[in-house]
C-alpha cells in the first residue's frame, strides 16, 4: 500500500504511520532542519527508512557569486557530514551519506542535450512570447508562472529553469 501526501512537512502530524519517507531536493528550502528530522523520525514506524536527495555544499567561505546565488533563493544548504550529524541527532540510526554529484552532473548534461533537441521554443523567440512591458530579466519568472497552468507549459517551464540553472553554473565555472 502506498500513500502520498502533499503539504508542509513541518506540520506533518503522522505518528509511526510510514514505513518510509522519500524526498527529492526539497530540504534545501527548509531552514529548521532539526525540527524537520524530528518530525520525519516521529512519522516513521520502528525500522522505517528515510531516503532523500538534496543539494549540498562545501565548507564556507563560499565564492561570492555562489553565496549570492544561495542567498537570492533563500536556500539553507548543508554539507553531507552536517546532514549526517543533524539526522543522527534526531535519533536516526545507521545514517549514511553519499556524494552523488558526478551522477547528477551527468543527468544535467543529458538534460541539457535533450533541451537543445526538444525545446519547444527557441530561446531567441522568447521576446515574442512576452506580454507588453515584461523585460528580459523577468522572462524566466513569467514563464515559470505561466507554466503552472498547463502540464505542457509546466514541463517547458521546468526545462527552462533547469537550463537556466545549469547555464548559470557553467558561466560561474567559466568566470573562475
Amino acid at each position: 500500500r502506498v500513500s502520498l501526501r502533499w503539504g508542509d512537512c513541518l506540520e506533518l502530524e503522522a505518528r509511526a504511520d510510514y514505513d518510509a519517507v522519500y524526498s527529492r531536493d526539497v530540504f534545501l528550502h527548509i531552514h529548521d532542519k532539526a525540527r524537520l528530522f524530528d518530525v520525519l523520525r516521529d512519522s516513521l514506524r520502528p525500522g522505517g527508512k528515510l531516503l532523500f536527495t538534496d543539494y549540498c555544499c562545501g565548507p564556507k567561505p563560499w565564492a561570492e557569486d555562489f553565496a549570492a546565488y544561495v542567498e537570492d533563493r533563500a536556500y539553507c544548504l548543508h554539507g553531507i557530514d552536517e546532514y549526517a550529524r543533524l539526522i543522527a541527532a534526531a535519533g536516526f540510526e545507521r545514517v549514511e551519506g553519499e556524494d552523488c554529484s558526478a551522477r547528477f552532473i551527468d543527468i544535467l548534461v543529458a538534460d541539457l542535450e535533450r533541451i537543445e533537441r526538444e525545446c519547444l521554443v527557441e530561446l531567441e523567440q522568447l521576446d515574442q512570447m512576452l506580454p507588453p512591458g515584461v523585460e528580459e530579466p523577468d522572462v524566466w519568472q513569467y514563464l515559470d508562472g505561466v507554466a503552472a497552468g498547463s502540464r505542457t507549459m509546466k514541463d517547458d517551464g521546468e526545462m527552462r529553469r533547469l537550463y537556466r540553472n545549469v547555464v548559470e553554473l557553467y558561466e560561474e565555472e567559466d568566470r573562475r
